[in-house]
């Protein structure tokens, strides 16, 4: 399973043979985190709670006795004149200025010049590449997979 996440497999036999919609109510264990303090008039901002709690990166659900398999995320490199680019593990945030209301725009760092060569490459055959062309150092990838598209922003 991609990622290092620590996640278990419990049977419950209440809900054997249920129909309709239930609720699904989630527990979170982990470490406390000390509420930050509020810094006084004039002292420096930081932020004023804890950074999130837990990252739920998906729920499964199967029947007694059979096994569960969890979908395997294809993995993007790019590489731009023969070097590696990092791409980020979070997509750009909504922001006043900005305006994407999806999670789906990544930002990536690399020099190009209006001669680079840009490679997209998956581990995964089934996802399609769209390189744009670049322009004033600016390049865009579009990654699809099953229907959706992520898009990489090169600058």
């Amino acid at each position: 399973m991609e990622g290092s996440g620590d996640y278990r497999l419990r049977y419950c036999p209440a809900v054997e043979g249920l129909t309709g919609k239930h609720a699904i109510y989630l527990v979170a264990e982990g470490a406390d985190i000390q509420k930050p303090e509020r810094p006084r008039w004039g002292g420096p901002r930081g932020p004023q709670r804890p950074d999130g709690l837990f990252d739920l990166h998906g729920i499964g659900f199967m029947k007694n006795g059979m096994s569960l398999k969890a979908p395997q995320v294809p993995q993007v490199t790019i590489m731009a004149d023969g070097q590696k680019l990092v791409i980020p593990s979070t997509p750009v945030r909504f922001t006043n200025l900005n305006g994407y209301t999806d999670q789906t725009r990544y930002q990536v760092y690399g020099k190009l010049t209006d001669s680079s060569k840009i490679i997209a490459t998956s581990n995964n055959p089934s996802v399609k590449f769209e390189v744009s062309p670049i322009v004033e150092g600016r390049a865009t990838i579009k990654a699809t997979y099953n229907g959706l598209t992520k898009i990489f922003l090169i600058n």
